[in-house]
Order: structure tokens, then sequence, then C-alpha cells
């Protein structure tokens, strides 16, 4: 039996996280335009936060379609506070959010390739 498992290990393909993610198609009645599925690939990015549901990442991309148009709300705030509690308000509860609004922040504003979103 050992010299078996020794043999055929080499031809086992082990579990990564990647083939343990779900497969998610666009759902029925999507906008299968070009926009569209971009709106559908920056949801789904947006939903690798952990705590960031699919209902907040749908409002984040109703109120910002686009990272560019989330980068450019961010550099249009007068200071680094409003800045980084920008997404509080877009989340259902604004209070309980405003740690995951601050982790957006610091994943698209930070300089510091070794700072812990």
């Amino acid at each position: 039996k050992m010299t078996r498992a020794l043999a055929e290990a080499p031809y086992k393909t082990h579990v990564t996280e990647l083939q343990c993610i779900k497969k998610i198609k666009m759902t029925e009645g999507a906008d299968r335009t070009d926009f569209g599925k971009a709106k559908d690939t920056w949801s789904r990015q947006l939903q690798c936060f952990p705590r960031l549901s699919e209902m907040m990442a749908h409002n984040v991309v109703r109120h910002f379609p686009t990272p560019q148009s989330l980068m450019e709300a961010y550099a249009a705030c007068d200071d680094e506070q409003q800045a980084r509690n920008l997404l509080a308000g877009v989340f259902s509860n604004a209070r309980r959010n405003n740690a995951l609004s601050q982790s957006v922040h610091r994943f698209f504003r930070s300089d510091d390739p070794k700072d812990m979103v």
C-alpha cells in the first residue's frame, strides 16, 4: 500500500483555494453589454473583501459604476477621514460598516505594499 501511494502521489491533484471558489454565472436578465460585464466583474471584485456581501457590492456599483469613479470620489474628498468613511453611507448600516469602508479605502489608497487590508 505504501509503494502504491508513493507511486500515485505525483499524479494526484491538490485542491487549491481557486478550485474551491464556486464559479458564479451572470444572473438571468443581467446586462450583457461590455459595460454590464465590467460592472459585474467590479461587483465580484468587491465581494472578495471579507464581510462585504453581494447586496453591499451592488450598492457600491450603483454609486460608483467603475473602480475609476471610486478613485475619483476618493480624490475629491476634502480630508482623509471623509475619504475613509466614503462608502459607509453606501452600505446599509453606516455605523457598523465604518471599519469595512476604511478597509476598502486602505486597499485602494495605500502606498505601503505591506499594509494589511
